[in-house]
């Protein structure tokens, strides 16, 4: 007998393993009838599985920013989402920005509202930030502008149009387009969709600029937060831009900068004086 069966006069008999369990968890163990259970055999296991873990900062930026992206699906942004975030550097960007252009964004329609917000924004005032990109779309002429010389001859040769051999570029140009139409020839096309393309590449950079920039200040606003004594204050990129964070901030209050696409305010921490 062991101990404690000889001290309370009970038999020593081992339960069964099946006791076992019900007595760690009765309701472990379904009932016949409840045919969700026996529909998922594996629901006990999940029972005890680790509780999922909470979004990074970084997952929380992207789906905000994300979600005024148009043209990807929800599911190709999780995907993107965890090649950027599930290798657990965003920070390095060499690991993944040409591999998601490449797969996700290039040669396919897409639109970033924020973007295409404030570009009206910049066109209105006639000024824009430091870091900038413009969209443009280029009409015939400049079209025929992205050609070189001999090839603006050649196409003014086959045309039969006269030029001067000392005609300047723009001179050439402004010949070839009222004779030809810039999608009507392929050297021309060809210019205008690389140009497009480029277009396209810097504003994905600024895209994926401006949600890891966020993610930065937001880590430095919670930092400063924890340890105390420190005020947080902006540090902006230049004086041209302060016009344009001055003027998010009105709309916007209490935004993490970065306000607007190519902002590069830079939230810093300073201990306060008590002098």
């Amino acid at each position: 007998m062991g101990f404690f069966s000889s001290l309370f006069g009970k038999k020593n008999e081992e339960p069964s393993l099946t006791e076992q369990v019900a007595e760690v968890d009765k309701s472990a163990i379904p009932s016949r009838n409840d045919e969700e259970h026996f529909k998922d055999p594996d629901f006990r296991f999940r029972r005890f599985a680790e509780p999922a873990k909470a979004p990074s900062t970084y997952a929380n930026v992207f789906n905000e920013e994300m979600a005024k992206v148009d043209g990807i699906t929800e599911l190709e942004k999780a995907e993107i989402l965890s090649i950027i975030d599930g290798e657990g550097n965003y920070m390095d960007q060499s690991n993944y920005h040409k591999r998601v252009y490449q797969s996700f964004f290039k040669e396919r329609p897409w639109s970033w509202s924020e973007f295409e917000k404030w570009d009206k924004i910049f066109l209105a005032l006639g000024r824009y930030p430091t870091h900038c990109v413009r969209r443009s779309t280029p009409d015939n002429l400049a079209a025929f502008s992205m050609l070189t010389i001999p090839q603006l001859k050649s196409l003014l040769d086959c045309g039969a149009i006269s030029y001067n051999s000392k005609d300047k570029k723009p001179d050439l140009a402004l010949k070839a387009s009222t004779l030809h139409r810039y999608q009507d020839v392929p050297e021309a096309a060809q210019k205008v969709a690389a140009h497009l393309e480029r277009q396209d590449y810097e504003i994905y950079t600024l895209l994926l600029r401006m949600i890891q920039f966020r993610t930065n200040n937001l880590n430095r606003i919670n930092s400063a937060k924890k340890v105390g004594g420190v005020e947080i204050g902006p540090l902006y990129l230049s004086d041209r831009d302060r016009e344009f964070v001055d003027m998010a901030w009105k709309e916007k209050p209490h935004a993490v900068p970065p306000l607007f696409p190519g902002d590069g305010t830079c939230m810093t921490a300073k201990v306060i004086s008590f002098d």
